[in-house]
C-alpha cells in the first residue's frame, strides 16, 4: 500500500508563510547562506574479529576510513538548513565480510564501502519555544536504547521525515519530542521504508535527583525485512534517572526503566514482551563504578523484546552478539569500572547473559577500552571485547584501534 507523506507539503507551506511576512528581505538570504559553518569528521579505524566457525573458517580484519563533510547555513527568517555527505572507504575490502561485498567465508564487520547524503534538512525556529526539522536527520532519544544513530559504525543511521522539539519557557524543566519518519537509512547503506511510525518522548527534570521520561514508540515497517528484529510494534515506557551528592566527595547515580512492547500494525499476537532496567553507580574523584541488570523479556519463547532503532553496540556487550534478542529473551547482568586520569579514560566491563524464558546460559563477556583526546579536534581509542559463549554459540574476540579528527 502506498502512503503519501505530508512533510514536503508542510515544508512548502511553511516557506510560503515565511516569505509572506518575512522580517529578513531576500537580499539578506545570500548572507545567511554564505555565513554558515562547515563541519568535518574524519575517522580511521582498524577492526579485527576472531570468530572462526565451519561457515566462517577465517578471521576478519578491516581498515576503514570514514569522511563526513557538511555545511549548515546561517539563519534567515528563523530558517536554516544543513547538507552533509558521508562516505566510507576500505583498504583491502576482501579481508572482511561487510555484508555488501562478495566475501562470505569471514566474520562480519558492518562497515561496507559506500557514499551517501547523510543529512539534508530544513529547520524552523519561528514558533514560540518550538524547533521544527524536516528532511534527513540525525535523531537520538535518551540513552539511545530505543532510538539512536548507531554512531559506532562508520556510516551512521539517519532518518527521513520530520521532528518537533518543544521547550516551553514558562516550564524550562519540560521537554517534548515528537517525530514521524517514513524511512531509515541504515549503516549498511540500505533504505528501510516505514509508515504510520510515530516517536513521542516527554521529559521533565525535577533537579539533579530526578529526571522522568515517558515515551511511546509506534513502529510500522512498510516492507518485509530480512532483519529478525524489525517487526511492527508499539513500545511504551517510563525512565527515571538522577544523582545525589554524598559525603567525602562521593556521588551516587541511578537509572530505572520499564517498558511494554505490544503488537501494532501488521504484527502478530506474539509481539508481547516487557523490558526492565535497573542501574546504580558510585563515583569518587576519577573513578566510577556501575552495577546493572537489564531484562528483555520473552513471550513464551516465541518472541523476544526488540529495539530495532537503537544504537545496539552500546548495550549487551561490544562483541555485538545480541543485536537481535533471542526468542527466549535476554537477562543481562553487568558491572563496569571507569578510571579517568591525565585526560585518559580506561573502562572495564563484565557482562553475564542468560535466557529469560528457560534460564539457559548465554555466556559471558569482558570488555576493555582506553581513550584519550590528543587535541581538541583529535582523539584516539583502543578497545577489546571477548565473548565466551559457553556453548550457546561461538566464542568471539574483537579488537579496535581508532583515530578521529573533527571540528
Amino acid at each position: 500500500m502506498k502512503h503519501i507523506h505530508c512533510w514536503p507539503l508542510a515544508g512548502a507551506a511553511l516557506l510560503v508563510s515565511q516569505f509572506a511576512g518575512a522580517a529578513d528581505s531576500l537580499e539578506n538570504l545570500s548572507f545567511a547562506v554564505l555565513g554558515g559553518a562547515p563541519n568535518l569528521d574524519l575517522r580511521t579505524r582498524y577492526e579485527h574479529v576472531d570468530n572462526e566457525t565451519s561457515s566462517n573458517p577465517r578471521d576478519s580484519s578491516a581498515l576503514t576510513a570514514r569522511t563526513r563533510l557538511g555545511y549548515t547555513t546561517g539563519k534567515w527568517n528563523n530558517l536554516d538548513a544543513q547538507l552533509e555527505y558521508e562516505g566510507t572507504a576500505a583498504y583491502q575490502e576482501k579481508s572482511y565480510n561487510s555484508g555488501l561485498n562478495t566475501v562470505k567465508n569471514r566474520p562480519a564487520i558492518a562497515d561496507p564501502v559506500g557514499n551517501e547524503l547523510n543529512q539534508y534538512w530544513l529547520r524552523y525556529t519561528g514558533l514560540p519555544w518550538t524547533t521544527l526539522k524536516l528532511g534527513r536527520q540525525r535523531y537520538t532519544l535518551d540513552n539511545q536504547r530505543f532510538v539512536g544513530n548507531v554512531g559506532w559504525r562508520q556510516n551512521e543511521q539517519t532518518y527521513d521525515g520530520g521532528s518537533v522539539l518543544i521547550k516551553p519557557a514558562p516550564l524550562p524543566a519540560l521537554e517534548i519530542n515528537y517525530a514521524y519518519f517514513h524511512n531509515i537509512n541504515t549503516p549498511a547503506y540500505a533504505n528501510v521504508p516505514m509508515s504510520a511510525t510515530h516517536l513521542a518522548n516527554i521529559a521533565y527534570t525535577f533537579g539533579d535527583a530526578l529526571k522522568l521520561v515517558g515515551y511511546s514508540y509506534w513502529l510500522d515497517f512498510e516492507m518485509p525485512s530480512t532483519a529478525a528484529n524489525r517487526q511492527d510494534s508499539r513500545s511504551t515506557g517510563l525512565r527515571a534517572t538522577g544523582s545525589y551528592a554524598l559525603p567525602a566527595q562521593l556521588k551516587l547515580s541511578y537509572a530505572a526503566e520499564y517498558a511494554q512492547q505490544r503488537r501494532y500494525a501488521d504484527a502478530t499476537s506474539k509481539v508481547d514482551a516487557d523490558y526492565w532496567n535497573a542501574e546504580a553507580g558510585l563515583s569518587y574523584a576519577y573513578a566510577t563504578l556501575k552495577l546493572g541488570y537489564e531484562l528483555l523479556g520473552s513471550h513464551d519463547g516465541l518472541y523476544g523484546f526488540q529495539t530495532p532503532l537503537a544504537t545496539l553496540h552500546a548495550f549487551d556487550g561490544w562483541a555485538d552478539q545480541f543485536l537481535t534478542t533471542p526468542n527466549n529473551g535476554l537477562q543481562h547482568k553487568y558491572a563496569s569500572l571507569a578510571l579517568t586520569q591525565w585526560k585518559t579514560t580506561a573502562t572495564l566491563v563484565w557482562h553475564g547473559f542468560k535466557a529469560d524464558e528457560t534460564g539457559a546460559a548465554y555466556g559471558e563477556e569482558f570488555d576493555a577500552s582506553l581513550s584519550r583526546p590528543i587535541t581538541k579536534q583529535l582523539s584516539v581509542l583502543a578497545k577489546y571485547a571477548s565473548y565466551d559463549a559457553r556453548g550457546f554459540s561461538s566464542d568471539t574476540g574483537k579488537f579496535w584501534l581508532q583515530a578521529e579528527f573533527k571540528f
